[in-house]
């Protein structure tokens, strides 16, 4: 039995942490808008991912199979592109 749901924990981590990294790619979203002050939101990425010590640049297999949050790097880049369309 606890091999079945280990098997089954393995297979649905990654799927779950896609649908956590869209949601917060929303929240970003919902945030810029909200506050419309895209470096604000960067600043506060950079420091966020000072304090925490961040992998800026982690690998993708990594991100796919273990991050429950989009990446820093991808952050910033999203701010500065709906920086750009506003």
């Amino acid at each position: 039995m606890l091999a079945v749901f280990g098997v089954l924990g393995t297979l649905s981590g990654p799927v779950g942490n896609a649908f956590s990294r869209r949601i917060e790619a929303r929240a970003d979203d919902y945030a810029l808008e909200l506050t419309r002050a895209p470096e604000a939101f960067i600043a506060m990425q950079r420091r966020l991912a000072l304090v925490n010590i961040a992998d800026l640049a982690p690998r993708r297999p990594a991100v796919l199979l273990f991050a429950s949050h989009p990446p820093t790097a991808d952050r910033i880049a999203a701010a500065r592109a709906w920086a750009g369309r506003h």
